[in-house]
């Protein structure tokens, strides 16, 4: 008996070897295939569609006036950029292999080269990887939708943004066009910093949020479940935070009208009773808020 199991103990351990020699061999090898392949968009457009699954994808300002492409692709795994109705499509073509799909760990990437001034819509869904906009750009509306990966929001955005990721963290900074902004996410934080928005709502399961030099002209929507909320430096016409198990704490900018209530913590906040509402509600936490 104890002869069978040691056989298969010895067994399931060499498996184990085996499968990581094969992972480690396929990333060596998928690295070691991939190249650079810049596309180069001549076509007119001014809607940009992105889909992918294991990519990370940078949007920047294009510094030489050209509106290009570039991706890290290999025989494999290739991107396909083209132009149709006004609409700027970058798509995956993936020819891997099972075995590939299953021990791939390359380094593919899309780098978006933009020379617009305004871009009417950019929408991107992606599965696996990051995603990042970097400052310098204007969209009327925009849109990202991820599962596992960080989201990094830098540039403007004149009407709408709209952002759900699973598990990873949210970054929105430096927006200063009065857009709504809603944001969601599962696990992983949020920060916004130095964002003037006309609305904002943010909603997540597990994670901390962390507001700073937010100035919004309608409401500040926050709802968590568990994280803290801190905030520095904030403003709107109402603030309302909710949060199940988790710290509030922070300072704000205008007298509001505050209810602020806790089943199992501390709260201090002002007693002032004019101006918009601020109204925070935890479970379990303290409540810590003054005026800046």
């Amino acid at each position: 008996m104890k002869k069978t199991i040691l056989i298969i103990i010895i067994s399931i351990v060499s498996l184990i070897v085996v499968l990581l020699l094969a992972s480690l061999f396929r990333s060596l090898y998928v690295k070691s295939t991939i190249e650079t392949k810049t596309h180069n968009v001549s076509d007119t457009y001014n809607h940009i569609n992105i889909e992918t699954t294991i990519v990370d994808i940078n949007i920047y300002k294009s510094n030489d006036g050209t509106n290009k492409v570039t991706t890290k692709e290999n025989n494999s795994f290739k991107f396909d950029v083209s132009v149709s109705n006004g609409t700027l499509f970058i798509k995956e073509v993936d020819n891997r292999k099972f075995y590939d799909r299953i021990f791939s760990f390359g380094e593919y990437k899309v780098n978006l080269y933009l020379a617009l001034d305004v871009i009417e819509s950019i929408l991107i869904n992606g599965a696996t990887g990051d995603v990042t906009v970097e400052k310098g750009l204007v969209f009327n509306t925009a849109s990202i939708q991820n599962t596992t990966g960080d989201i990094e929001f830098s540039s403007n955005v004149l009407k709408s943004m709209n952002i759900k990721n699973t598990t990873g963290d949210v970054e929105v900074e430096d927006n200063n066009t009065f857009c709504d902004i809603e944001i969601k996410t599962t696990t992983g934080d949020v920060d916004i910093t130095d964002v003037n928005c006309s609305s904002l709502k943010v909603s997540l399961t597990t994670g901390d949020v962390d507001l700073s030099s937010v100035i919004v002209t309608k409401d500040i929507t926050v709802n968590s479940t568990t994280g803290d909320i801190s905030f520095d430096g904030i403003d709107g016409a109402n603030i309302y935070i909710t949060v199940t198990t988790g710290d509030v704490e922070g300072t704000i900018l205008t007298s509001k009208f505050f209810v602020a209530e806790s089943t199992t913590g501390k709260v201090n906040v002002p007693h002032t009773r004019e101006g918009g509402d601020c109204i925070i509600k935890t479970t379990t936490g303290n409540i810590f808020v003054k005026y800046k």
